[in-house]
């Protein structure tokens, strides 16, 4: 099995939420709900960028179109950069 499905099924039940991370992680800009669905190809990631954003992972730039751009001085997100490094996923 490959290093990314791996990853995806160490985390199952996240896989939407690794997809989302990894797309924000890979465009250091900003960007829309809609062009991170479409990127990470998920279904509805509102509800994740959320929840991301309410623990500092994420921050929201804008009202509309609202935009997400990663915290790349949160602990979580260098630790999860590194590894999804590692282990290719990036």
């Amino acid at each position: 099995m490959e290093d990314q499905q791996q990853l995806e099924e160490l985390f199952k039940g996240c896989r939407k939420l690794l997809r989302v991370i990894r797309v924000l992680l890979q465009n250091k800009t900003p960007m829309t709900k809609y062009a991170i669905e479409v990127q990470a190809m998920v279904y509805d990631a509102k509800s994740l960028l959320k929840r991301l954003e309410e623990i500092g992972v994420v921050r929201a730039i804008g009202v509309r179109p609202r935009r997400y751009v990663i915290n790349s001085e949160h602990p979580l997100v260098k630790a999860l950069e590194k590894m999804m490094l590692e282990l290719g996923y990036l």
